[in-house]
């Protein structure tokens, strides 16, 4: 079951929404991923799990949408609720508590740039809830620019950091992820039907 609530206001060049939904669940024989000892990944079944939480998010669009400032939350507690189980009551595996996301976009046509910053909280990788994977932080950052080379042809150059600051994190043992990366990427598009008659 979920409830949620919704706001938007308008002031001319300021516009604001924002929300907050509100969700609990029971899930009978959920199908959970683990490693086993040896580092195997096996399928395991729960036959109960209880999964409270919130989502929530605000968006602040400035001036037209030149600026846009973004935050996005969920907190989440996945519980296993099976009877008689030694983890009863224990957060499940690989499940982080919450994951925020903060975002601010500056659009001066053609150009436009973006920041965002993503935080993920501790995820417990044993049912024991007695190891776990450490909080994170992610910092990612794009400029580019869309330019309207005639009525049909779009050129379209962006550029991107990931990870700016090479943050050391991990989502799965054994599988490292990627540091600090730099990307470009050049694209043409072609719209039909905006010839002249």
């Amino acid at each position: 079951s979920e409830a949620g609530v919704e706001l938007k206001l308008d002031f001319g060049d300021i516009m604001i929404s924002a929300g907050l939904t509100y969700f609990h669940s029971f899930v009978k024989d959920l199908v959970v991923w683990a490693p086993n000892a040896q580092g195997v990944w096996r399928p395991k079944n729960l036959a109960l799990s209880q999964t409270t939480g919130h989502e929530d998010f605000v968006h602040i669009d400035l001036f037209r949408n030149k600026i846009r400032i973004s935050y996005q939350n969920t907190i989440s507690t996945s519980l296993n609720k099976t009877a008689g189980h030694n983890s009863y009551g224990k957060r499940l595996s690989f499940s982080p508590h919450y994951i925020t996301t903060i975002s601010a976009r500056l659009n001066l046509s053609p150009l436009f740039c973006s920041y965002s910053v993503r935080l993920v909280g501790r995820a417990y990788i044993n049912e024991a809830n007695t190891r776990y994977y450490d909080a994170y932080r992610l910092d990612d950052a794009r400029l580019g620019l869309s330019y309207n080379l005639s009525d049909n042809w779009q050129i379209s150059i962006r550029a991107e950091i990931e990870n700016i600051f090479d943050t050391n994190y991990v989502l799965m043992t054994h599988y490292p992820m990627p540091g600090r990366s730099w990307s470009l990427f050049i694209g043409l598009n072609y719209q039909k039907g905006k010839e002249n008659k």
